[in-house]
């Protein structure tokens, strides 16, 4: 089931493609024939029918705009908010710069082959190694070279691996040293220098070295495939592009919305507020154009009520889902140490209440008033 699943999405190959794809909508005022050719809708579709995306005649679109920590299980909370409204969530149009990223071949490939790689070298990853790993998806979420800079960060990230190898390898050279004379054994450990005393009054072998050299060797090889994964990272003369994934999210939900389907919006809110700003603005252009009005849901999901216990249960998650991950070839690498998850835990309960505040409990967006908008605090807890 899972490889028939596989098979019904798009893929693209590189940020150029969906560039112009992008222009395309605009220049077409987001027409819904667009969504034959379009690998923007193609994707947030999942390929369904347009016509299937939409509410029957007479019952208003749905949209759900979901914010939590990752991890959180907000896809699975919001298919059980669908189903409450009557709609099968399984045919909605879902918004989200995750998969937009996740439908690129070369980060699928690049990031499942460095994950075989450092795994098959470090064992079981842990945070730090999941850190460095995350910096490649960061990048290309802001990334307006063709190839959303992967090279230039897997370089960087095997680079980082090169070195720990060497300095361990070194390490584990210097670990114990079998010296002339009587059997006697100094050991060094690290930097430490332990030198036996002999009660012998014969006087004592030659010190060994003291210790390995500070900075080991450059690898000149990986510098050298840092330099040209870094010259090909740059765009290329003539082939400038004009958006990122962050616009190319905005413009398909763009589509979504000039269309009229069913909406789940996959983001993170801040307390600036400019995230639920740009999606409000979106849907009152529409509005006031006399396209059909939507019923707004807004969801915070939680994993409990408690700091400490949320941000543990969703650190297990976060590492579940890595796994999974790889099993799907590619990672995108989520960083589950505590400090990380409780900010982002943080982060979107101040954009959640910034975002109830201004649209829950005042009517500041015409013409949809506080009738049309619904706010919930959703547990996810253990299961």
């Amino acid at each position: 089931m899972a490889a028939a699943a596989e098979n019904t999405r798009v893929f693209y190959d590189t940020l150029t493609k969906l560039d112009l794809d992008a222009k395309k909508l605009i220049e077409s005022n987001f027409d819904a024939d667009m969504a034959s050719s379009s690998i923007i809708v193609k994707i947030f579709s999942n390929q369904i029918p347009i016509q299937h995306l939409k509410p029957p005649a007479g019952k208003p679109p749905i949209i759900i705009i979901t914010a939590g920590s990752p991890g959180v299980g907000k896809s699975t909370v919001a298919k059980e908010q669908f189903e409450k409204f009557g709609v099968n969530p399984n045919m909605v149009y879902t918004v989200s710069m995750d998969t937009l990223l996740e439908r690129n071949t070369l980060f699928r490939k690049a990031t499942k082959n460095l994950y075989n790689k450092v795994h098959g070298k470090k064992g079981e990853l842990n945070n730090a190694n999941y850190a460095k790993f995350s910096g490649i998806s960061t990048a290309a979420y802001a990334a307006k070279q063709a190839n959303l800079r992967i090279p230039q960060k897997i370089a960087n990230v095997n680079s980082k691996y090169a070195e720990e190898m060497e300095n361990a390898e070194l390490v584990s050279s210097f670990q114990t040293l079998n010296v002339s004379g009587p059997k006697r054994r100094t050991t060094i450990r690290r930097k430490k220098v332990q030198n036996s005393r002999s009660r012998s009054p014969t006087p004592p072998p030659k010190s060994p070295p003291k210790s390995p050299p500070k900075s080991p060797p450059k690898n000149t090889t990986v510098r050298r495939s840092s330099r040209i994964a870094a010259a090909a990272a740059k765009p290329k003369k003539g082939g400038a592009i004009t958006y990122d994934l962050d616009d190319i999210r905005g413009i398909g939900f763009e589509f979504g919305v000039a269309n009229g389907l069913n909406i789940l919006y996959d983001c993170t809110l801040t307390k600036t507020g400019r995230r639920m700003d740009a999606i409000m603005n979106i849907l009152q252009k529409y509005a006031k154009m006399r396209r059909p009005m939507y019923e707004i849901k807004v969801l915070l999901i939680k994993a409990d009520d408690d700091m400490d216990k949320a941000a543990r249960i969703i650190q297990e998650r976060i590492r579940g889902r890595h796994q999974q991950m790889v099993r799907n070839g590619f990672l995108r690498a989520l960083t589950p140490h505590i400090g990380v998850v409780k900010g982002m835990i943080k982060t979107n309960q101040e954009g959640y209440e910034a975002a109830r505040e201004l649209y829950g409990e005042e009517i500041v967006n015409p013409p949809y008033d506080l009738s049309d908008f619904y706010f919930e605090e959703i547990l996810n807890p253990q299961r």
